[in-house]
């Protein structure tokens, strides 16, 4: 991503007033505790276009900058490179006060690691690596499934890139 700032895509992930400023906003999201300066415990409903369900999510998230926190860098058995690098980490977790119900339907996040890179060539570039497993749930179309499936992932950049655009520009 070219002109793009690092810290500005950390802050989309991880303070949720811009969360709420996206492209297609959760319908809800809050913070259910901040158990760290790099960690917090969220719970989020996304609401999907008909003809599928709402899922919602209760996700911990782990946020590591290389420069900001080489110790837990090495901890965590990250790269030790020069040029500057953030990490985030998300998979869900449960929590007694948020339990499933029955709607919206409990999604799983099986894993999401995303890895914002600088370039070590070209300091305006940023390197966006993202791994994502998530298992929805319940019952979604076949039509649907074949017709997002493709697309997804161009679709997730494009909304990102928008929103960036609109917060930062």
């Amino acid at each position: 991503l070219k002109n793009v700032k690092q810290e500005n895509l950390v802050l989309m992930n991880k303070d949720i007033t811009y969360r709420q400023k996206f492209e297609r906003p959760p319908k809800e999201i809050k913070v259910i505790e901040q158990t760290s300066k790099n960690s917090d415990v969220i719970y989020m409903e996304l609401d999907l276009p008909f003809p599928m369900t709402n899922r919602d999510f209760v996700q911990k998230s782990l946020f590591v900058n290389n420069k900001e926190d080489p110790e837990l860098t090495r901890q965590l058995g990250l790269w030790n490179w020069d040029h500057k690098y953030n990490v985030i980490l998300v998979q869900s977790t449960e929590r007694e006060e948020y339990p499933e119900k029955s709607k919206p339907i409990r999604g799983e996040t099986k894993m999401i690691y995303l890895l914002l890179e600088e370039d070590p060539r070209d300091a305006t570039v940023v390197k966006y690596k993202m791994i994502l497993d998530q298992d929805m749930k319940g019952d979604i179309p076949k039509l649907v499934k074949e017709t997002l499936g493709d697309k997804m992932p161009k679709k997730m950049m494009t909304d990102i890139l928008k929103t960036h655009k609109k917060l930062f520009a």
